[in-house]
């Protein structure tokens, strides 16, 4: 782009140059044939007036100058321009009450150990829940080193008029984008290329009764005998736990649990940035409770408005969505 810019100011500065020069020739004389102006020029040598001719054709040469002034800033106005408005344009996608794929059940962690049955390696799981939202970039630039962020969380009654747990402060602690790997200390920013999208993972929730655990891998291993799963059941230590949390790395070493138990309205206030583009910031409204701890009501707060549209509806009206070929 600058090589670019230079060249373009270059032949704008030659052109500038050579116009000069020829009014300048035009103003030199010509002793191949007399015309008007050398007689006049031959007159005024005489008189030395040599300086009047140059006041006299001063303000042509202004006036190329000033041109070539305005050319130059003209196109430096424009290379700002185009960087402004050719940039990354984050946008939020969520509908609620749709299930998948904002909502999806997720097989959490295995519990130590693994079973041999019949050969097969087998591993207990938790059952789960998590939350995730589209983070669309409907610009025409990379959104480059994305990352989004928690700023704190409020603890609210179920009609939120009151606070449940004082507001806990992330200052801030980096999310996990969704299918995204591990990678400490913290998780990883991400590009996001022009007309595509990442899911980001905001919430998640995860039941760890004996009842939970067994209808889960009961539905994953169908092959197992019942009193096969019971009997390996019993073996773990299952703390018959129902909690919630957000997916922040190492959360304990930041100073904040590795669970939560609070029921009612959580409000968690996300910020989501990219080296070129805008921050842009959402709050999360989840009424969760232990009872119906897989089917919390989501709501997606942006500025003052709610968002709910559906990714899918968006590309069916015409939204953009991979590159022409």
């Amino acid at each position: 782009m600058k090589n670019i810019t230079t060249f373009i100011l270059v032949i704008i500065f030659v052109f500038s140059v050579h116009t000069v020069e020829s009014k300048i020739t035009t103003l030199s004389p010509n002793t191949s044939e007399p015309t008007a102006l050398t007689k006049e020029i031959d007159e005024l040598e005489s008189e030395n007036t040599y300086l009047d001719i140059l006041n006299k054709y001063a303000s042509l040469i202004g006036a190329v100058g000033g041109i070539f002034t305005a050319i130059t800033a003209f196109i430096a106005l424009l290379f700002s321009a185009k960087e402004f408005w050719i940039k990354p344009k984050l946008k939020l996608f969520y509908k609620e009450n749709k299930g998948y794929p904002y909502t999806h059940e997720l097989k959490f962690n295995p519990y130590r150990g693994v079973k041999l049955y019949k050969g097969k390696e087998l591993s207990l799981f938790k059952p789960g829940l998590s939350v995730r939202l589209y983070v669309y970039n409907k610009g025409n630039a990379t959104a480059k080193k994305a990352q989004a962020m928690i700023e704190k969380i409020e603890f609210l009654t179920e009609d939120g008029s009151g606070e449940v747990s004082p507001t806990r402060y992330y200052h801030p602690s980096k999310v996990k984008w969704s299918g995204e790997i591990n990678n400490l200390p913290d998780y990883s920013p991400v590009d996001i290329i022009p007309k595509s999208f990442y899911f980001l993972d905001i919430f998640f929730a995860i039941n760890e009764t004996k009842e939970a655990v067994y209808n889960v891998n009961k539905r994953f291993y169908g092959f197992l005998p019942d009193d096969t799963l019971m009997s390996w059941i019993a073996e773990n230590q299952i703390e018959d736990d129902i909690f919630w949390n957000v997916w922040i790395m190492n959360p304990e070493e930041r100073g904040v649990p590795s669970k939560h138990y609070e029921e009612g309205m959580i409000k968690i206030h996300f910020i989501i940035n990219a080296e070129n583009s805008d921050p842009l910031r959402f709050i999360a409204h989840i009424n969760w409770s232990k009872e119906k701890w897989n089917k919390p009501d989501i709501k997606i707060k942006q500025g003052k408005y709610y968002i709910d549209e559906d990714f899918e509806v968006f590309l069916m009206k015409g939204g953009s969505y991979g590159h022409k070929v």
